[in-house]
């Protein structure tokens, strides 16, 4: 009787697996990420001071090379930040230096994330979705795409093949 019983709650059971019933994600859990506020000063970005606008480069302009534009124009240095000759938004090719710029917090789920508290043992975490939203950009061009990583504690630079 315990046999019959029992086969037919494991049947039952497969059944209601099969149809939907009970969801293949049960060990799932879903949470958010804590917000974090990030912000950025361009003074320390180290791009060379005195142009604001749009340089035009590239032949038949006066500028033919970003790193050696002809006297009087400043040179730059090039060494310390990239500057190339690339279309802007508009097909225009201009000047454009690039930096690249970092910065890390550290977060710990265990204890930011309510959901996550009091999981012991192996746990194994993935991320599925990172969003982020500028809030204000007092630069005086649109800003380039930002990247975002996650990585374990003590792994502060993007580059790191653990990132």
């Amino acid at each position: 009787m315990r046999r019959l019983a029992l086969a037919s709650l494991l049947s039952l059971v497969g059944v209601w697996a099969g149809c939907g019933l009970i969801s293949s994600d049960v060990a799932e859990i879903k949470f958010n990420l804590p917000p974090r506020m990030y912000s950025f000063d361009s003074s320390t970005f180290n791009v060379p001071a005195g142009i604001t606008g749009e340089v035009p480069c590239g032949a038949g302009q006066i500028v033919t090379d970003c790193c050696n534009p002809p006297a009087p124009l400043p040179a730059p240095d090039c060494s310390a930040n990239p500057i190339t000759c690339e279309q802007n938004e508009n097909g225009m090719d201009v000047c454009m230096a690039q930096a690249s710029i970092s910065q890390s917090q550290t977060m710990n789920l265990g204890m930011e994330v309510s959901q996550l508290s009091g999981l012991t043992g192996v746990v194994t975490i993935s991320i599925k979705r990172i969003g982020y939203q500028v809030n204000s950009n007092t630069l005086d061009v649109d800003l380039p795409d930002v990247s975002l990583y996650l990585a374990p504690a003590g792994v502060t630079d993007a580059s790191d093949p653990n990132a």
